[in-house]
């Protein structure tokens, strides 16, 4: 995929949206096996696949049609990815949030004894109310009340690690661009950038050591999708 990305308008197109495409179609596999076993949490992993494999089908229509088509029909795919990442956790959130009130403790009992092997209710598949039903592939906006929650610290990191890694692409652009042994204004700009770097990478982390700092995912569902839109612009 990384090998054609320099064409994907041209020759190569296919073979990069193919490769994106597999790419992507495994996580839709991963989260229809989940549903499967996990019946509690099907529809909301059905929506989540829902979200990817829309995308993906846009994705496969760019192969056969003309370059001046597939760009705009390319940013609708993304854009539709990223509305749905966005748009789902809160839809869920705020439509279940009534629900979220009546919803006991007792759900949530384990029997856990020394002589019972009885599993956890999230994890019974057959003979119960929670048995796979094909309607259920299209329950897209139907409000239940179990979701499955994201680990926010490993979120945390994955957003932390992308920052770094676009700071240090930046950090190598800027030493890439002065290679100039002669002190001229060229120079003195990529000095000024690179201390611009550092500061942004202190903006970012410094916070962590806080003990009144609460982080964005852990604030609230729309603080949580508006911390994952800032990063955004870091891809270009």
């Amino acid at each position: 995929m990384g090998t054609h990305s320099s064409n994907i308008f041209g020759d190569t197109r296919a073979i990069y949206v193919i490769s994106y495409i597999i790419a992507r179609l495994t996580f839709v596999l991963q989260y229809f096996l989940l549903a499967s076993w996990i019946p509690m949490f099907r529809i909301s992993l059905i929506t989540s696949a829902w979200g990817i494999f829309i995308p993906c089908v846009l994705w496969v229509i760019t192969i056969f049609i003309s370059s001046e088509k597939a760009i705009p029909l390319l940013w609708s795919a993304i854009v539709f990815e990223i509305f749905w990442t966005a748009f789902v956790p809160v839809y869920k959130r705020y439509g279940a949030k009534k629900q979220a009130k009546k919803q006991g403790s007792e759900d949530f009992e384990r029997v856990d004894t020394a002589t019972s092997f009885t599993p956890h209710k999230a994890m019974r598949t057959r003979g119960t109310e929670y048995q796979w039903r094909w309607i259920e592939l299209f329950s897209l906006f139907k409000i239940v009340d179990y979701r499955p929650a994201i680990n926010i610290e490993h979120w945390s990191e994955r957003f932390g690690i992308f920052a770094i890694i676009c700071l240090g692409e930046s950090v190598f652009g800027i030493v890439y661009s002065s290679l100039n042994p002669n002190l001229d204004a060229q120079l003195g700009k990529s000095i000024l950038a690179v201390f611009i770097a550092y500061n942004l990478h202190w903006i970012y982390f410094d916070v962590d050591a806080s003990k009144q700092f609460l982080h964005a995912l852990r604030r609230h569902v729309v603080t949580g999708v508006l911390f994952g839109f800032v990063h955004l612009p870091l891809v270009y």
